[in-house]
């Protein structure tokens, strides 16, 4: 249990940093932009979009695959007890 302790402590700290750094490369682009350009509403627009898709592909769509793994590993779980239950009840 220790090992997959420091895994999930090790998986957790990961994306902690590829969070800081989705964030901190996009405010490098809204710098740029602003620098670039200066239509506040074209910068805005951008911002959020960036934003938005800095949260949904580093933090929900991780998450949805590690539920949905999760699931998949119990539903084939259920279908190896199954198999072994009807093995065992053919037998006896």
């Amino acid at each position: 249990t220790c090992i997959n302790g420091d895994l999930g402590l090790w998986n957790v700290l990961v994306s902690s940093l590829e969070i800081i750094k989705s964030f901190v490369s996009n405010l490098v682009f809204v710098f740029f932009l602003v620098v670039l350009r200066h239509d506040w509403r074209f910068v805005l627009r951008w911002t959020v979009f960036f934003f938005l898709y800095s949260f949904v592909f580093i933090f929900l769509l991780p998450l949805y695959l590690k539920l949905t793994a999760q699931r998949v590993s119990k539903f084939r779980e259920l279908l190896a007890l199954a198999h072994l239950s009807k093995m065992y009840h053919s037998k006896v």
